[in-house]
């Protein structure tokens, strides 16, 4: 099943880059021009099929979650615009794990390779963080806290930084505005049914900000 999954999920990043027609016709996504669609195709069914089970095994009270129920399917479970829609609660858990998978990475890598080009604040970093390890070392998945990774100040500010000058994801999805009278955004007009995007490299390199 892992492997199903990075498969599937490396497919689906690959074929969005490397065919552009997707987002602006994603009706294209059905077709199977090659055998790695194909196989692609019966990835996702098979994806889809494991969390389908997930979602009817939390229904139905079978399973139950890590915590007080306030995680992804709980949240789910209990929303109108979900629970009666199972496929569009799926494609949700889809969407929240691709979000969080690459990106996670890719963000990660690119503070490691910032702190290397600046070793004065990588050792202000590990000044800032290295005894706290050192204090969960013997059982750090229980004792590293979310209270322990908030007291980490300088560090999150190295992190929210990396995120500023390198965003792990450039462009925003497609939008438009919900209202029927639309909106206007710094003097432009933007009509109910209009696409836009929002550029967040441009808006992370503004020189009027930063």
């Amino acid at each position: 099943m892992q492997h199903v999954l990075d498969d599937t999920i490396n497919y689906c990043i690959q074929r969005t880059i490397t065919r552009p027609d997707i987002m602006f016709f994603p009706s294209t996504t059905d077709w199977t021009w090659t055998a790695a669609d194909r196989r692609a195709v019966r990835n996702i069914a098979s994806l889809r099929t494991v969390l389908r089970g997930i979602v009817s095994d939390r229904r139905k009270g079978i399973s139950h979650s890590y915590d007080d129920g306030t995680d992804l399917i709980g949240i789910l479970l209990t929303s109108d615009l979900f629970r009666d829609d199972e496929n569009a609660m799926i494609d949700e858990v889809i969407v929240m794990f691709l979000a969080g998978m690459k990106t996670v990475a890719v963000s990660t890598a690119n503070l490691i390779s910032f702190l290397i080009m600046n070793p004065d604040k990588k050792e202000k970093l590990l000044a800032e963080t290295q005894h706290r390890m050192e204090g969960v070392a013997d059982d750090f998945v229980s004792k590293f806290t979310f209270e322990l990774a908030e007291e980490m100040e300088y560090t999150k500010m190295c992190f929210y930084e990396s995120l500023r000058m390198e965003p792990p994801v450039c462009l925003s999805q497609f939008n438009t505005p919900t209202s029927k009278e639309g909106v206007t955004i710094s003097g432009v007009k933007i009509r109910h049914g209009d696409m836009f995007v929002v550029n967040m490299d441009a808006v992370s390199h503004d020189p009027d900000q930063w």
